[in-house]
């Protein structure tokens, strides 16, 4: 079937902004997707990034909306490899996002980046969660709420991976969250699940289900989630609805049905001036709405609603869980866990901890660090993950031992002062497959727990074993961040 004859292209063509101009949409669709890349300045800046993709030969060229996106270019100047397995990707130095999804966030965030508390209402698999915490230099606090299980599971890799500290994991229905998160947050993303008309170009199969009804179907759902952010939002707070879908019945209707209920309440936010040329894809209404050759790239539709600051504030003392496993350290447990990493390897956590206004916290043997004002949050919902887990406590003959976990190191890593490996390119490589290594420059370090690193970025926790004259570094990486065919530049 030719691509125009197919009934979503019919159906787009009576939606177009220039029906005379429709067959630049239909030639955007029948190009491959530019590859565009965010980089990460939790742990790297965009300087330094630059730097690090003209050793590689990328080319890169800056996405006009986000100062940390770059289209990259698919040429014969990049190596033949999946860009996912770079080495710069698996230390979270970036993260593989299509151009037109860093809109959102920016969005959210224009003229007030210390917003806090913020939700990602539909968070995974963590693109648009990573780009919140970078902007907010991972202080305050970002709830990332998910549905799927399984998607929970990318999204904390995710998070792991790129170092982010200020953020919790829900795993709850979002249309369920306003019972006990009424007027909770300053700032909401809602990147709605649906249709997904505007990735036609990088999944050619995702108009396979199309259908009028489906659009229908899933725009109810979008209502539902609208309504139960925009309950969740605080007076003066600032809630973007965007799809990755192009159809007016699940982007300007669903903000209609808001309006129908909350009208008095409910402000738009023109984008007409959020970056230069945004005017190219601005609606009557002062949404964008970008189609796939505005920009070349995906298709997407953002808007932006403030809440009036005179609106009522309701709150509902509801929990959709018991009290909180979590409780506050003992002095004795404290001076532990500060004095281990002070000693083993040369890290003073203390001055972190007030700086990013973290927490550490105790449930069962287990050490965590989260966001101080996500209290509220354990007191009143259950949370599959609260910050990061710092360490876990061990009983033994000796004594209590205090064993590092991964996402600390990740976080951390960079910072310490001992107990450090720095490992060669074709090292890494095979640490990152998950091998041991037993060949390596262990001069002053000492039997325990050692960080390795690749260029001063971390890669991950070891542990050294000596037995009489052998000597192994013994790989305890995270599972879910080993890659059988990773590339490290050399």
């Amino acid at each position: 079937m030719a691509i125009e004859l197919h009934p979503f292209f019919t159906h787009i063509r009576k939606q177009h902004p220039d029906p005379n101009k429709f067959s630049d949409f239909l030639s955007a669709c029948q190009r491959p997707l530019r590859k565009s890349l965010r980089v990460n300045t939790l742990k790297i800046s965009v300087a330094d990034f630059r730097l690090l993709a003209e050793k590689r030969s990328w080319q890169l060229e800056p996405i006009p909306w986000c100062e940390q996106g770059f289209w990259i270019d698919d040429s014969s100047t990049i190596e033949s490899f999946q860009l996912g397995n770079a080495g710069e990707h698996l230390q979270g130095l970036f993260y593989i996002q299509e151009a037109s999804s860093m809109l959102p966030p920016i969005a959210l965030f224009k003229d007030n980046v210390s917003a806090s508390p913020v939700l990602d209402m539909a968070a995974a698999p963590g693109s648009k969660t990573t780009q919140l915490a970078a902007m907010m230099n991972n202080r305050g606090t970002v709830l990332a709420n998910e549905l799927s299980a399984s998607r929970l599971k990318v999204l904390h890799a995710n998070l792991e991976r790129c170092g982010v500290i200020n953020t919790c994991l829900s795993h709850l229905d979002g249309i369920q969250l306003d019972k006990a998160l009424s007027g909770y947050f300053e700032a909401i993303l809602l990147d709605a699940p649906c249709g997904g008309e505007g990735t036609y170009r990088k999944d050619q199969k995702a108009l396979d289900n199309w259908s009028l009804q489906a659009i229908d179907s899933i725009s109810t759902i979008q209502k539902r989630l609208i309504k139960s952010a925009w309950r969740m939002l605080k007076p003066g707070g600032r809630l973007v609805y965007s799809t990755c879908t192009l159809s007016r019945g699940e982007n300007q209707h669903v903000i209609q049905a808001l309006q129908d209920e909350f009208s008095s309440e409910i402000n738009i936010i023109s984008l007409t001036n959020l970056f230069e040329g945004a005017g190219k894809s601005l609606t009557k209404e002062g949404f964008l709405h970008v189609w796939p050759e505005t920009f070349d790239s995906e298709g997407f539709f953002v808007a932006c609603l403030e809440k009036n600051i005179t609106t009522k504030q309701i709150t509902t003392g509801y929990k959709l869980s018991g009290q909180s496993p979590f409780k506050a350290l003992l002095s004795k447990t404290l001076q532990l866990v500060l004095d281990y990493y002070l000693e083993h390897f040369g890290f003073d956590l203390s001055p972190f901890q007030v700086r990013l206004r973290l927490r550490i916290s105790q449930r069962e043997q287990q050490i965590w660090l989260f966001p101080d004002d996500a209290e509220p949050l354990r007191e009143v919902m259950k949370l599959q993950r609260s910050g990061i887990r710092v360490c876990d406590l061990l009983e033994n003959r000796k004594g209590t031992l205090v064993k590092t976990r991964n996402e600390f190191v990740k976080c951390f890593g960079a910072k310490f002062i001992s107990q450090i490996i720095s490992l060669s390119s074709s090292e890494a490589i095979h640490w990152t497959k998950g091998d041991n290594i037993s060949q390596i420059d262990m001069q002053d370090i000492n039997k325990g727990e050692v960080v390795t690193l690749h260029r001063g970025t971390p890669l991950g926790l070891a542990k050294v074993i000596i037995n009489g004259k052998k000597i192994k570094l013994k790989n305890n990486m995270s599972r879910d961040l080993l890659r059988s065919n990773a590339n490290f530049h050399s």
